[in-house]
C-alpha cells in the first residue's frame, strides 16, 4: 500500500458508487490525536495516541474474520481489528495519522484489493482483554 502525503480516506468503493471507507488517514502532516473506531452496529469509540501502550500485527487463528489481526493496547483497553492487507495500518500508527477504523461488510473485502480492510474490530476493557 502506499500513503500520499495529500491525506485522505484510505477507502473502498462499493457497487453502486456507494463509499465505504474503511480507515481514514490525517489529510494534514500534523499527526492526529485521536483514534476512532466506527462498528457495524453504530457504536463509536475513540481513544487518544497518548494512551497507545503498543499494537501488534499478526495472523489471525480465525479465518472467517480475516487473515490479520491488528491489536492495539491502550492504557485502559484492547482493541482487536480482524481484516485483510492491514500492514499498511501499522505506517500510519508510527506516523501518528491514523484517524478512523470502521467495520465493513465482507461482500467488499475485494473492491479495492490494496487497500486494508476490516472486518470486525472487539473493544474490551483491560479487564475484559486480560480475562
Amino acid at each position: 500500500m502506499s500513503i500520499k502525503k495529500s491525506g485522505g480516506p484510505i477507502s473502498s468503493e462499493a457497487a453502486g458508487g456507494i463509499k465505504q471507507q474503511s480507515a481514514t488517514r490525517s489529510s494534514s502532516d500534523e499527526p492526529v490525536l485521536c483514534i476512532e473506531f466506527q462498528l457495524s452496529d453504530g457504536r463509536v469509540f475513540g481513544f487518544p495516541y497518548s494512551h497507545l501502550v503498543h499494537y501488534r500485527l499478526e495472523e489471525s487463528a480465525d479465518s472467517d474474520a480475516g487473515p490479520e489481526k491488528l491489536t492495539l493496547e491502550f492504557s485502559r483497553h484492547n482493541v482487536l481489528i480482524n481484516g485483510a492487507r492491514l500492514s499498511g495500518l501499522g505506517q500510519l500508527l508510527q506516523a501518528g495519522r491514523l484517524a478512523r477504523l470502521c467495520e465493513m461488510d465482507s461482500r467488499y473485502e475485494n473492491v479495492a484489493s490494496e487497500r486494508p480492510f476490516i472486518s470486525n474490530v472487539q473493544v474490551k476493557s483491560g479487564r475484559e482483554a486480560n480475562a
